[in-house]
């Protein structure tokens, strides 16, 4: 399945889950994992530690520690800034 697939299937949850909030962070790992593990597959890195953890209330607190190796550095480095559209949108 495709990580785009899943990306919009847990986003679609995403909404009650914020009701049931003990359930959010592992929903937010879930998540995470998915785009990371894209990542580490597109070999953007070597490896990483996920913690998601609830605070209190709607407050979550997550630790990313990721792992990447020169080569992948230097690939990330050399690339060219994203460009960001500055569009004004007016309603009247």
């Amino acid at each position: 399945m495709s990580v785009n697939v899943v990306f919009r299937l847990l986003s679609l949850l995403a909404k009650p889950l914020f009701l049931l909030d003990r359930l959010t962070p592992i929903f937010l790992r879930t998540l995470l994992k998915a785009s990371l593990a894209e990542l580490v597959g597109k070999g953007m890195m070597k490896s990483y530690n996920l913690r998601v953890k609830r605070v209190k209330k709607l407050h979550y607190q997550v630790k990313l520690e990721v792992i990447i190796d020169k080569d992948a550095l230097g690939e990330i480095i050399s690339r060219p800034p994203l460009k960001r559209s500055m569009e004004v949108k007016t309603y009247v």
